[in-house]
């Protein structure tokens, strides 16, 4: 998983271009493995514990990935208006049909604890 912190203002809200859509899909559509793969070999050639700047910072960067333990959480139920054909759906393989469907308004406060 991969997380990307987008800064205010920074976000793009245009639809992109045909060109642009294939060339996202063929970035981020990856089996996993190639991926992995992929991040491997970019380290490997981008040579970051030997560039001058990283070695004058003491930074390094190790090629290997790093495993954490994970678990899978199972897909919330979706609740619709309880006036629609549909009141209830369970997603499977992560996707869930939003045809003809009407929409109940949840409002929420999300408290982190860190």
């Amino acid at each position: 998983m991969e997380v990307c912190m987008i800064i205010r203002g920074q976000n793009y809200r245009k639809k992109l271009n045909e060109g642009q859509t294939t060339g996202m899909l063929r970035a981020t559509c990856q089996k996993p493995a190639d991926r992995q793969s992929s991040i491997i070999n970019a380290m490997k050639d981008n040579r970051y514990n030997e560039d001058t700047y990283a070695i004058q910072f003491g930074l390094t960067v190790s090629e290997e990935t790093t495993s954490v333990e994970a678990r899978v959480l199972p897909p919330p139920l979706l609740k619709y208006h309880d006036t629609g054909v549909e009141k209830e759906c369970m997603p499977t393989s992560g996707a869930w049909n939003m045809r003809n469907k009407i929409y109940v308004l949840v409002f929420f406060r999300l408290r982190l604890f860190l």
